[in-house]
């Protein structure tokens, strides 16, 4: 048997890379490339907006907690429907446990007259 070397076998489609995205990546370097030759090192950065940035982390912190306070309500809904569901089921439970030794009662006087003979 012979063995095969990694030029004969062919790569899986998921490892594969597409032309487009060899070609993007080479076009994303070019670029970096160019803004890095075109850059003055003696030009100021400019300066970051860490307020905006704070006020964008603010807004997206208000928003994941009302989501989550809306699932919690939903949840609390549900846990309360839930919890009454159980009680009515436990009422008719105990509703027909009574009826059947009612039952069992009306039973029992009868066969002790001797008329459920």
């Amino acid at each position: 048997m012979r063995r095969m070397h990694s030029d004969e076998t062919e790569r899986p489609s998921s490892a594969q890379r597409t032309k487009d995205e060899v070609d993007d990546e080479a076009d994303a370097a070019a670029e970096q490339q160019s803004e890095d030759e075109e850059s003055d090192p003696a030009e100021k950065i400019v300066d970051f907006d860490w307020e905006d940035l704070e006020a964008r982390y603010h807004d997206a912190m208000k928003t994941c907690h009302n989501q989550e306070d809306l699932l919690m309500q939903e949840l609390r809904t549900r846990s309360t429907y839930v919890q009454h569901e159980e009680a009515e089921l436990e009422q008719k439970r105990n509703h027909y446990i009574n009826v059947v030794k009612a039952f069992e009662s009306a039973l029992n006087l009868l066969k002790a007259s001797g008329l459920g003979r």
